[in-house]
């Protein structure tokens, strides 16, 4: 009887283990909408996108694509992993000169991530666990 209780016990402790760590990005969890920049590098700046809010899009062929908030911009992702990690490469975008839009903070901030998590509704791009970007469904 001891021992049932003993193994019940430590059952309990792991599956209560495994439910506090982070939630297991899927493809499909990123491929089911297009996301829409919400903050980045933990300020709201998004006054200074004039002309349209950034945007990403990803697809079931590991490729991205979006909007900067003046150019449009496509890539690859890769390396997506259940711990979170991610990566991007061969970015390319186009070269379209808009005053006043501060895309290279974005653009900077995109080559920079290195993790991906989902909480709740926002998508969130992480920097060696500190949060850059955060998206969320775009309307």
């Amino acid at each position: 009887m001891k021992r049932a209780r003993y193994f019940g016990l430590i059952l309990v402790i792991t599956l209560l283990a495994a439910c506090g760590g982070a939630k297991s990005i899927s493809k499909s969890a990123l491929t089911e909408t297009s996301w829409q920049l919400k903050s980045l590098n933990d300020d709201v700046m998004l006054s200074g996108f004039n002309r349209e809010i950034p945007y990403i899009n990803f697809t079931e062929d590991n490729r991205i694509s979006g909007n900067t908030g003046c150019n449009n911009f496509s890539g690859a992702y890769s390396n997506l992993t259940d711990e979170g990690t991610i990566s991007f490469s061969k970015m390319v975008a186009t070269k379209m000169y808009c005053d006043g839009v501060p895309e290279s903070e974005f653009l900077n901030a995109l080559n920079q991530v290195n993790g991906i998590k989902k909480n709740k509704e926002q998508l969130i791009f992480l920097d060696n666990d500190k949060p850059v970007m955060v998206f969320v469904a775009k309307k």
